[in-house]
């Protein structure tokens, strides 16, 4: 089965073949926490956790070691729309905060607005990097298990 998140799935072959199992897909990157440009690559969906958006970003650190690292954004919604997947439709709620950050993002705070990933496109932003340590049910990953999540979209910083 592939996992829509993460691009993972295993390949286990039959017990005839000793048991061997490859595992491939995309592994999440660890960087160091703090402050970053980055830019927007696409969104995805999946049903995993009641429903979850990840919004991709690419990390713009010219000459810095993590320059070009892709790492995301996950938000909660309230269901999806069709399959999950890469550009999968979903529903949020009013104060959802994937609306709230749009909101704070693109708006000037009058009249309506519909929040939607391609917003995201063709604009630089400051992100705030974090490290993930523990798991769903807040047991700690090994070291060699950590990755480095977007935690906050702190501002456009160009495009806007």
């Amino acid at each position: 089965m592939i996992d829509q998140v993460a691009n993972i799935h295993a390949i286990c072959p039959s017990p005839q073949d000793n048991n061997v199992c490859t595992v491939v897909g995309r592994d999440y990157p660890q960087i160091t926490a703090g402050e970053y440009s980055a830019s927007f690559l696409h969104h995805e969906t999946s049903a995993r956790f009641g429903g979850k958006l990840f919004m991709w970003f690419r990390i713009h650190d010219p000459g810095g070691p993590f320059n070009g690292v892709q790492v995301f954004k996950a938000y909660n919604v309230k269901g999806l729309k069709g399959r999950a997947g890469m550009n999968g439709k979903f529903i949020v709620g009013k104060r959802s905060y994937f609306v709230k950050d749009c909101t704070r993002l693109f708006t000037t705070g009058h009249g309506k607005y519909a929040p939607r990933p391609a917003d995201f496109r063709n604009k630089l932003f400051l992100v705030n990097i974090r490290e993930v340590s523990t798991n769903e049910r807040q047991q700690e990953y090994d070291e060699a298990e950590r990755y480095s999540v977007v935690d906050r979209i702190l501002e456009v910083q160009a495009g806007g």
